[in-house]
């Protein structure tokens, strides 16, 4: 009876892969690791070619509060972008802006944005893009989340793996285009939305909208 007291003493002592301090490490340790591809990606990669016009776009936005330029697309996560860049101080170059219905001004003006700027362009791009780190974060964490609650702990880090390492996630994730930011706060909003329809309440219902 000792012997299997002491031994199942030692089993409650030792972390088990469902132990809740494992799993944390577990889910600590893939955000890290997605978060260090995305950082060396977005110094090490090419801008795109439409980076730079969502870029001059996100600080236009910051600093003239319209969102006259890229209308075709959602300004938040080029808000997100141009803010950062925007406590750098960035030579700025505003004299093709056009409001007009219809313009694409930011097309003229990111080619005057790295005109004024020079090779300092690359660092405010790279600037920018770990800027939009957190929203794939979000997404992979809402993914973990949500495949928790419906299948467990083991589940769960399984579909926190596949989005940190997608490679469509760590690709647009690394850019200041919406994609991978409309992907992260659209599960969000669903996470949220199916909490509801779980239970609800007001603090849900105000979460979810």
């Amino acid at each position: 009876m000792r012997r299997t007291s002491s031994t199942s003493n030692m089993n409650a002592g030792s972390p088990r892969v469902g132990h809740p301090s494992t799993v944390h490490v577990i889910v600590i340790v893939l955000l890290l690791g997605h978060s260090v591809l995305r950082a060396w990606g977005a110094l090490r990669h090419r801008r795109g070619w439409d980076g730079p016009g969502h870029l001059v776009a996100g600080i236009s936005h910051c600093e003239f509060g319209t969102f006259d330029m890229y209308r075709v697309n959602p300004p938040l996560v080029r808000m997100v972008a141009g803010g950062l860049v925007v406590l750098a101080d960035p030579e700025t170059d505003w004299r093709r802006y056009d409001a007009g219905v219809g313009k694409r001004s930011e097309r003229s003006i990111r080619g005057d944005f790295i005109e004024a700027n020079g090779e300092r362009v690359f660092h405010l791009h790279t600037l920018a893009r770990w800027a939009c780190i957190p929203f794939s974060l979000l997404g992979g964490y809402i993914c973990f989340r949500w495949a928790r609650d419906l299948y467990g702990e083991r589940v769960a880090i399984l579909a926190l793996s596949m989005w940190c390492f997608a490679p469509n996630i760590i690709a647009h994730g690394q850019m200041i285009t919406p994609d991978a930011g409309a992907a992260a706060l659209g599960v969000t909003a669903a996470y949220l939305f199916w909490r509801w329809l779980k239970s609800p309440s007001w603090r849900r219902v105000l979460a979810a909208g």
